[in-house]
């Protein structure tokens, strides 16, 4: 395949397997990749184009590469959009950091129907599946790079990633185009520019062919992994309970390398990517504990909590706070340990109430009932977890426990209503779910705090 590959029609050819692209972005280092993408897609004009160049700040020269992208970019009559990130590390290395960084701000940038083309090509994808390979990575990791994969609201496009290295640079030369080039790139101590410049090169010598080998087998993988996907779906859809949980029992009829699929899959869902390790540890000290166990895992900003045959992954909860009980005014409260929201409506003359979190032993007298119940046992008959249990607010007149977040109400409580029209609403979502967005309107501050 020669260089006139990127032509015209080539690029017609590329841009109409895309769902009606509103903007292809084109994401600009500078480089020799980048560069002869952004050439090529400008001289094609097979769809409406700009430039992003992202500024890591990792570099002394880093303004400088910036503005000769923008320059570039306008003789080319490329409009131009210029981004600076924080590389900052967050518990990852340099470059996790700044690809994370780098992403997040391309995902804020682009819009509905946006793509942004990026410039990997074959010897990059070779390059990520034997880094992956040497990570021991599963069929997914070596998937390699995906050609096409959601990015925000838009979607990220590599078009060049079935080409080799050598066609982008036998093109530049063509063109008589010039690249920046970034030091780092000759920095072996990454492993990446160490694969690149030492391992496959020698590989290469005895493979000649081996670019196009490991591209292949991340095609091969990409369909395992697909086919993996989907029967972890089709588990999870079995296996679903209320509040997005699992239910262990139909978990404990698949056969182990399903169960792991079936975890992957669900947790990919929350947002996470647990490593095998991390995987086994969950497997051994929650879903194998005993049943009447309540196992907590956390797991980056989030836990894994079991419940009987349940388990769910929710934000993390903090420990909830002994405290005397507060007075309970018409209004709003957000309250403490991750408990919700309680909002109280009545109207004229309501005696005062109070609440708490609940310390043990207490119990309730339901209407229509001759004997008080344990809050233990009704608990226990609604299959309330236990971090439910202690963030149900109790609701007090004078020394009598009247309602318990208004699920179970007494006498006194039923006649509250019929008096003063007093009405209580507690808004508590489960697992993960962020509260709802209120204000604590009615309460001091101090109760405020609950």
């Amino acid at each position: 395949m020669s260089a006139e590959a990127l032509g015209a029609a080539w690029w017609r050819q590329q841009v109409a397997q895309l769902s009606r692209p509103n903007i292809i972005w084109v994401a600009f280092s500078g480089g020799l990749d980048s560069t002869v993408l952004l050439h090529s897609l400008a001289r094609a004009r097979a769809a409406p184009l700009k430039a992003v160049h992202v500024n890591h700040q990792l570099q002394s020269a880093a303004v400088l590469w910036a503005r000769r992208c923008r320059e570039q970019a306008r003789r080319w009559g490329v409009e131009f959009q210029g981004l600076t990130v924080d590389c900052s590390a967050q518990g990852e290395g340099p470059e996790a950091a700044a690809r994370r960084a780098r992403y997040e701000a391309l995902a804020q940038l682009l819009g509905k129907g946006d793509y942004c083309a990026v410039a990997h090509h074959r010897d990059d994808q070779a390059e990520t599946v034997l880094y992956r390979l040497l990570r021991g990575s599963g069929v997914e990791g070596l998937a390699g790079m995906a050609p096409l994969r959601p990015l925000g609201r838009a979607q990220l496009w590599r078009p060049l990633l079935g080409l080799p290295r050598s066609l982008l640079r036998d093109y530049a030369r063509q063109h008589r185009i010039s690249w920046i080039e970034d030091p780092q790139n000759q920095d072996q101590r990454y492993s990446r520019v160490w694969l690149r410049r030492e391992l496959l090169p020698q590989l290469e010598r005895r493979f000649p062919e081996v670019a196009e080998r490991l591209a292949q087998t991340a095609a091969h993988s990409r369909d395992a992994a697909e086919l993996v996907q989907q029967q972890a779906e089709q588990d999870m859809a079995r296996a679903r309970i209320a509040d997005g949980g699992l239910d262990l029992r139909r978990l404990a009829q698949l056969a182990a390398a399903r169960q792991r699929g079936l975890l992957r899959a669900w947790l990919s869902d929350q947002g996470l990517q647990p490593s095998t390790q991390q995987l086994q540890r969950i497997l051994a000290e929650v879903i194998a504990a005993r049943v009447d166990a309540t196992p907590v895992f956390r797991l980056g900003e989030r836990e894994l909590r079991r419940y009987r045959q349940g388990l769910w992954c929710m934000a993390r909860l903090s420990e909830v706070p002994a405290m005397p009980s507060a007075k309970l005014r018409i209004g709003s409260v957000r309250l403490r340990a991750g408990a919700g929201l309680l909002r109280i409506t009545a109207g004229p003359s309501l005696p005062q109430l109070h609440w708490r979190f609940a310390q043990g032993g207490e119990r309730l007298k339901l209407a229509g009932e001759a004997h008080h119940r344990s809050l233990k046992s009704l608990h226990q008959a609604a299959a309330n977890p236990p971090w439910l249990r202690e963030r149900m607010p109790l609701i007090y007149l004078q020394d009598q426990l009247i309602s318990v977040a208004g699920r179970w109400n007494a006498p006194a409580w039923i006649a509250l209503e019929r008096r003063h029209g007093l009405q209580l609403e507690w808004r508590h979502r489960l697992p993960g779910d962020p509260e709802p967005e209120n204000p604590a309107d009615g309460l001091t501050p101090g109760e405020q705090a609950g």
